[in-house]
């Protein structure tokens, strides 16, 4: 178990190789991942109080006017069929993302646990990017969800 703060969290990223720094303005780790020339912005933050680390990605689409219905419906769906959720939109940054929240009790944090969540998050990401840029841009909610099922 080590101490969880930021510079012991971005420490941990850097000896795994990540090359993270610390966004000045927030406080929070920030590095972006690549998948096929297009970058992942992630954030990594941790809430002393509630004793969480959340770990954030922006998915690269703009969420498009008049999709904001059937994209919730969508992140939904995906949501409920996955065993870690976390698709989410921010519809005044038309902004889509990926979530997640882990347990900082003690404020301590497994070391081996990072890297299988960020692998996670990579994963999911990734694999659920093509449906929704498909519904995003303006395919129907039945036709993508058939083709996801």
């Amino acid at each position: 178990m080590m101490n969880l703060t930021i510079e012991t969290l971005l420490t941990l990223l850097k000896k795994k190789g990540i090359d993270a720094e610390i966004q000045q303005e927030t406080g929070q780790i920030v590095f972006a991942f690549q998948v096929d020339d297009e970058p992942f912005p992630l954030f990594i933050r941790i809430f002393d109080e509630s004793q969480l680390l959340q770990i954030l990605v922006f998915l690269p689409v703009q969420l498009k006017e008049g999709r904001e219905g059937d994209m919730g419906r969508l992140l939904h769906w995906i949501n409920q069929s996955l065993d870690l959720p976390g698709f989410g939109m921010e519809e005044n940054s038309r902004s889509l993302f990926y979530r997640v929240m882990l347990p900082a009790l003690g404020m301590s944090l497994d070391e081996n646990l990072l890297e299988p969540f960020l692998g996670a998050v990579r994963v999911v990401s990734t694999t659920f990017l093509p449906p929704i840029r498909q519904l995003n841009e303006g395919e129907s909610f039945e036709k993508v969800r058939k083709e996801v099922s």
